[in-house]
């Protein structure tokens, strides 16, 4: 038995197929609504993963600035740092990939995330929603009066 499908996030045509016994057990109709091509429940799984570190290391971060004094403490922010800086480009390397852009990474991705760790959550989304947004426009092909202006 075969069911058409679209996907939850991207919208693309997809077909499942089963054997008739298994499918009713399962009631397909429940959960069709609901379900991804592989592309995007790799990339969804993928980004959990790494939002999960991210957000591992901004709570150690928050419980050792909490708990921890002077050379400690230094220690365990640079530790954090590195891993953060690790981190946050394996992200930016998962979105952009998915939106099929060049990989975009800054410095100040790992800072924010030092500064306030708190706010892991809203730096994260708001650069997987720039870089969406980004990957949305259309194409302009250079011309020769702005491949003037590069010169």
């Amino acid at each position: 038995m075969n069911f058409a499908f679209k996907c939850k996030f991207c919208g693309k045509p997809g077909v499942v197929t089963g054997d008739d016994a298994g499918l009713e057990i399962i009631k397909p109709e429940k959960w069709i609504p609901n379900i991804c091509c592989n592309r995007c429940g790799d990339y969804m799984v993928r980004k959990r993963k790494n939002q999960t570190a991210i957000f591992n290391l901004c709570r150690s971060l928050e419980t050792s600035r909490f708990n921890l004094r002077g050379e400690k403490l230094n220690d365990m922010e640079n530790r954090v740092r590195e891993r953060l800086v690790d981190a946050t480009k394996a992200l930016c390397s998962i979105v952009c990939n998915y939106y099929r852009t060049t990989t975009v990474w800054d410095q100040e991705f790992p800072a924010m995330l030092m500064d306030k760790p708190d706010k892991a959550g809203v730096v994260i989304g708001v650069y997987i929603r720039s870089v969406a947004k980004e990957a949305k426009k259309p194409f302009q092909p250079l011309t020769h009066e702005t491949q003037a202006l590069e010169l």
